[in-house]
């Protein structure tokens, strides 16, 4: 892989775990991979080439962390607003 020997594992105060090469140079960070917590400093970024957006993914319930039904996300079209999904209904925009 591109880490090699050395790569070093660091979590940030933001909450934000990263993977840096000897050079320092961030080979993965978690703020790339959101699950179910919009830590802060996190950017709900939108790939506007490949219309892909970061999603927030709700737990079934507070003792359950499968998918629930509600996904927030920013909007792939514009990326000037945030939707939150309810299963495949737009719930709310903003």
């Amino acid at each position: 892989g591109s880490g090699g020997r050395g790569a070093v594992a660091v979590l940030l105060d933001t909450g934000n775990f990263v993977l840096r090469s000897r050079n320092g140079t961030e080979i993965w960070q978690s703020y790339d991979q959101p699950t179910d917590t919009f830590l802060p400093g996190f950017k709900l970024w939108v790939n506007y080439k490949t219309h892909v957006a970061a999603r927030i993914v709700a737990w079934k319930g507070p003792d359950d962390p499968s998918t629930g039904e509600f996904v927030l996300s920013g909007d792939t079209s514009t990326g000037l607003q945030i939707l939150t999904w309810r299963g495949s209904s737009l719930y709310w925009r903003a």
